[in-house]
């Protein structure tokens, strides 16, 4: 029985995943997943994950990952389509019938498989010394090679001609992306000489293939041309691969090539895969963020790359949220992640990780390094810029925080600059000039954090519900409720301890060398102070920027509609600062 183009589509977007595994495993709610006992392998406490709106389910024990169609097929023992039969019988859809036009379509696109895969075989089995030998200098293992089903097409016409003895016809050889046809009539191999790269679906089928020239032959890739199998928009490379991974650790690398992904999934980033060498696509987007919340977009070092990125960041801004987001990786000038990996090894690759940048510090420096603005026409134009940025974002909680981030860099790097406010004073220490890169809000959460590290004893419930705009802050602090919660005589020691072996080992080591700039008042001065009484009055402080953050960026909107709102941020606003003062006043111990 065929099943007709979409028909599994339909069935993902109809069916939950949780009400096909739930009723084989007790799941239980948390957030927006279930979670439960995997039913593939025997424990004891819980990993296997199931989320409805990525439509999958993922175990961190065995790895076990599919949809809710593999669900069946995997417990039940059915083929793909039969399971897919069973899910439509079981819920009541209606399985439309195929026509006999649709039929032959199946038919012809079936064979076209069977020929990818045999031609495959083919180029594997050709893969002689001098290959193996050539991608062994590049790093590759033979594992790897094996793993990626990576092959070599010699030149001359004996694929073609075993093509023919198999029983293939012209319109299955022409459709199968690996030969073309002149205009003379004659059919001519597309790949010659070139290391093969055969580039599977969702579901691991070969659907096209990419040729690497071997030395200095141009060009240097090419791909299969558009199929009735292959669409260049649609498919990644590496991501029948990298699926399963994504959900684990929730972002993808989007590189540029078939080395790169390769040279990272060896070293162990499994979550990367490729766009084939053309442009980055809505619906390459759009299936990332199915698969996971961040997208981190690590294009190569040169001025092809930088543009590429900046293209990326034109389409995402309409999508891009609190939830999705998407991430930069700025590599050295003239390096890819293949070429990083083979000089300085995985660790060299984890930092470029580990450090990305988000999206808004992107925006920024695209606009703001190397350029000028010492004119007050240029420093408009800048703010326009960034205006028609935020403006593109359709999340309005975001929107309004990528408006504060630009007013803050905008503030500090030019308008404070332009104004003396000591930044280029020679006499100044590199410590203290340092100090001149962080916004009044963002000295503040480091301030906070500070203190959380260096003062835990004196932290309080009311303390840590405040909430830091800076990502990397809440995680540490939220790092510290935990710690508090699960330790019942909490100290710095111990503490130190557990963020230098933690994800948050970064923030640990900058507050450990700038306690004297984001405490100053406690550690240079070594004032008396009452230490819950100026935790409370950095937390008051903090509360009361981003009142007047908020409160300026309604100024901005001028609507009459907005008097109200206005005016109950002014009367809060003065409420804070009265209570600020009085903090101020009565945290010193006298």
């Amino acid at each position: 029985m065929k099943l007709p183009f979409g028909f599994y589509d339909k069935l993902r977007d109809t069916v939950r995943v949780s009400e096909i595994v739930g009723k084989r495993v007790s799941l239980t709610k948390k957030g927006g997943e279930h979670s439960g006992l995997c039913p593939f392998h025997n424990e004891k406490t819980p990993s296997f994950t199931v989320n409805d709106s990525k439509k999958f389910y993922h175990c961190f024990g065995c790895g076990a990952h599919g949809d809710l169609i593999r669900f069946i097929s995997e417990t039940q023992g059915f083929s793909y389509k039969d399971a897919a039969i069973q899910i439509a019988q079981d819920n009541g859809i209606e399985i439309p019938k195929v026509t006999a036009e649709e039929e032959r379509k199946y038919e012809f696109a079936d064979r076209v498989k069977h020929l990818l895969e045999i031609a495959n075989e083919f180029f594997v089995n050709h893969l002689n010394v001098q290959i193996k030998n050539y991608l062994e200098q590049r790093g590759i293992k033979q594992t790897t090679i094996k793993d990626f089903a990576i092959g070599y097409a010699p030149s001359g016409n004996e694929l073609e001609k075993m093509l023919y003895e198999k029983g293939f016809s012209e319109p299955e050889i022409l459709q199968s992306g690996l030969f073309g046809k002149r205009d003379s009539g004659r059919v001519y191999p597309i790949f010659n000489s070139r290391i093969m790269f055969p580039i599977k679906n969702s579901f691991s089928k070969i659907v096209a293939f990419g040729g690497r020239a071997v030395g200095e032959a141009m060009p240097k890739y090419i791909n299969s041309p558009e199929t009735m199998l292959f669409k260049k928009s649609e498919i990644m490379f590496g991501a029948n691969l990298a699926n399963k991974y994504f959900h684990k650790d929730n972002y993808a690398i989007l590189v540029e090539g078939y080395m790169d992904v390769i040279a990272l999934h060896q070293a162990g980033f499994h979550h990367a895969v490729a766009s084939l060498g053309t442009s980055v696509t809505q619906s390459h987007i759009d299936k990332l963020w199915g698969s996971c919340d961040e997208i981190v977009v690590c294009l190569d070092g040169d001025e092809a790359g930088k543009r590429a990125a900046n293209k990326i960041i034109q389409m995402i801004l309409p999508n891009v949220s609190s939830v999705k987001s998407v991430s930069f990786i700025e590599l050295p000038l003239s390096c890819d992640p293949d070429d990083l990996i083979q000089k300085e090894g995985a660790d060299a690759f984890a930092y470029y990780v580990d450090n990305r940048i988000a999206l808004s510090e992107k925006i920024w420096r695209n606009e703001y390094v190397g350029k000028n603005f010492e004119k007050a026409e240029s420093r408009a134009a800048l703010e326009r810029k960034f205006h028609l940025y935020c403006s593109e974002i359709v999340d309005k909680g975001l929107q309004a925080n990528f408006r504060r981030y630009f007013n803050d860099m905008v503030w500090n790097n030019i308008i404070r600059r332009k104004k003396g406010g000591g930044i280029h004073n020679a006499s100044l220490s590199e410590e203290v000039r340092s100090f001149a890169k962080y916004s009044e809000i963002e000295f503040l959460e480091y301030a906070i954090c500070a203190f959380l590290l260096y003062f835990i004893e004196f932290v309080d419930e009311e303390s840590l519900e405040i909430s830091l705009s800076e990502p990397k802050l809440e995680g540490f602090k939220l790092h510290l409720v935990d710690y508090l919660n699960n330790n019942d005589n909490p100290k710095f020691e111990s503490l130190s301890v557990n963020l230098k072996n933690s994800r948050f080992s970064g923030v640990f080591e900058l507050l450990s060398k700038q306690k004297n700039l984001f405490l100053r008042d406690i550690f240079v001065n070594k004032l008396e102070i009452d230490k819950k009484a100026f935790l409370h009055w950095l937390c008051k402080k903090h509360y009361l920027l981003i009142l007047k953050n908020e409160y300026v960026e309604l100024l901005r909107l001028d609507k009459a509609s907005l008097e109200v709102r206005l005016s109950s941020y002014l009367q809060e606003i003065n409420r804070v600062s009265v209570e600020l003062k009085k903090l101020s006043e009565n945290f010193l111990v006298r």
